[in-house]
């Protein structure tokens, strides 16, 4: 289990590998500790019947002053999901993060948002009492520095020679491995232990949902 209160985990693999199975097992076993948990996504519409609250908003002001408003009203241990949502959006919801405490934040698809506001928030979680998991297909196209902050990077199976030759040079794990897992729900990957602060190799299998 790593600290709650301070962790950023990036999730990779292919579609339908097992990568939300695990980002909701996460989400749920910080939810009681939260005051909310905030789930982003483009378009994966599954997530919803786990959600407390569902909004999909656009991108003017009125929606975004609903995402806030839900933000600031809702329940302690809320599950916001936040549907189809934009590059503002996503940044509101940092910036909110900023100045509360205790969130937790799963990003789906997090390859199609461009924010600033997620790098300053992983690079200083601590502040906030964060907790974040990132899911993404293609990892080559997010930021260097959200793999070179996070406490734990998972790995579930991946075919795409671009995407394994990527890990390659950027992880401390055998990329034949990745290549060799089952297609779906199985993982491997490196985490912090929290009492060595240490990265460890992990592996694990995920249950559907």
């Amino acid at each position: 289990m790593l600290d709650p209160n301070n962790t950023c985990i990036i999730l990779i693999g292919s579609p339908r590998a097992g990568k939300s199975s695990l980002a909701l097992e996460h989400i749920n076993s910080v939810k009681n500790q939260k005051k909310l948990n905030i789930i982003i996504s483009p378009s994966d519409m599954k997530f919803k019947k786990y959600a407390d609250i569902t909004i999909e908003p656009e991108d003017n002001k009125q929606d975004l002053k609903e995402v806030f408003n839900t933000l600031e009203n809702a329940k302690d241990n809320s599950i916001i999901f936040i549907a189809s949502a934009s590059n503002l959006v996503c940044d509101l919801v940092f910036k909110y993060a900023h100045a509360v405490q205790n969130l937790s934040v799963l990003i789906d698809e997090c390859e199609l948002y461009k924010s600033q506001e997620i790098l300053d928030i992983c690079r200083y979680k601590a502040k906030s009492s964060l907790y974040v998991v990132l899911c993404t297909r293609r990892p080559q196209l997010i930021d260097k520095t959200l793999i070179s902050t996070a406490n734990a990077v998972l790995c579930f199976q991946i075919s795409e020679k671009n995407t394994l030759d990527y890990l390659k040079g950027t992880l401390d794990i055998d990329t034949e491995e990745i290549r060799n897992l089952p297609i779906q729900h199985n993982y491997i990957g490196i985490a912090e232990n929290i009492n060595s602060g240490k990265l460890d190799k992990v592996k694990g299998v995920t249950k559907p949902f």
